[in-house]
Protein backbone atom coordinates (compact mmCIF):
# COMPACT_ATOMS: atom_id res chain seq x y z
CA UNK A 1 0.00 0.00 0.00
CA UNK A 2 1.24 3.57 -0.93
CA UNK A 3 1.59 6.06 1.47
CA UNK A 4 -1.09 8.05 -0.61
CA UNK A 5 -3.37 5.60 -0.19
CA UNK A 6 -2.51 5.20 3.60
CA UNK A 7 -3.30 8.81 4.26
CA UNK A 8 -6.35 8.92 2.91
CA UNK A 9 -8.11 5.90 4.96
CA UNK A 10 -6.55 7.55 7.45
CA UNK A 11 -7.73 10.94 7.31
CA UNK A 12 -11.43 9.15 6.27
CA UNK A 13 -11.15 7.65 9.32
CA UNK A 14 -10.74 10.33 11.57
CA UNK A 15 -13.32 12.64 9.76
CA UNK A 16 -15.40 9.69 9.58
CA UNK A 17 -15.76 10.44 13.88
CA UNK A 18 -17.41 13.32 13.71
CA UNK A 19 -15.26 15.15 16.00
CA UNK A 20 -14.41 12.58 18.32
CA UNK A 21 -10.44 11.76 18.86
CA UNK A 22 -9.05 8.89 17.96
CA UNK A 23 -5.43 7.91 18.75
CA UNK A 24 -2.60 6.47 16.98
CA UNK A 25 -3.15 2.85 18.11
CA UNK A 26 -6.79 2.68 17.15
CA UNK A 27 -5.85 4.05 13.40
CA UNK A 28 -3.57 1.15 13.59
CA UNK A 29 -5.58 -1.27 14.46
CA UNK A 30 -8.76 -0.19 12.76
CA UNK A 31 -7.05 -0.21 9.53
CA UNK A 32 -4.76 -2.99 10.14
CA UNK A 33 -1.49 -0.80 9.37
CA UNK A 34 2.04 -2.36 10.62
CA UNK A 35 2.25 0.25 14.07
CA UNK A 36 5.18 2.82 13.35
CA UNK A 37 4.64 2.66 9.45
CA UNK A 38 3.31 5.46 8.11
CA UNK A 39 0.48 5.57 10.09
CA UNK A 40 2.50 8.08 11.98
CA UNK A 41 3.77 10.04 9.27
CA UNK A 42 0.35 10.35 7.88
CA UNK A 43 -1.31 11.31 11.29
CA UNK A 44 1.41 14.35 11.84
CA UNK A 45 0.93 15.54 7.77
CA UNK A 46 -2.65 15.92 8.54
CA UNK A 47 -2.17 18.37 11.30
CA UNK A 48 -3.37 21.59 10.93
CA UNK A 49 -4.84 20.79 7.18
CA UNK A 50 -8.37 20.68 6.38
CA UNK A 51 -9.60 20.70 9.93
CA UNK A 52 -7.17 18.49 11.24
CA UNK A 53 -5.87 18.88 14.60
CA UNK A 54 -2.99 16.80 16.58
CA UNK A 55 -3.23 17.53 20.57
CA UNK A 56 -3.01 15.57 24.03
CA UNK A 57 -6.56 14.17 25.27
CA UNK A 58 -8.56 11.14 25.15
CA UNK A 59 -9.00 8.58 22.43
CA UNK A 60 -12.90 8.02 22.13
CA UNK A 61 -12.70 4.38 21.31
CA UNK A 62 -10.16 3.05 23.93
CA UNK A 63 -9.99 5.67 26.68
CA UNK A 64 -6.70 6.44 26.89
CA UNK A 65 -5.10 9.84 27.12
CA UNK A 66 -2.42 10.33 24.87
CA UNK A 67 -2.07 11.91 21.48
CA UNK A 68 -4.89 12.17 19.20
CA UNK A 69 -6.17 13.09 16.21
CA UNK A 70 -9.31 15.14 15.62
CA UNK A 71 -11.24 16.54 12.49
CA UNK A 72 -13.54 19.18 12.56
CA UNK A 73 -13.44 19.93 16.24
CA UNK A 74 -15.86 22.66 17.41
Amino acid sequence: MNSDSTTARIEALVTRLGGAPICDACVTLRLALKPGSKADAALRGLAGRGGFERRRGTCALCDTETAVSVHGAG
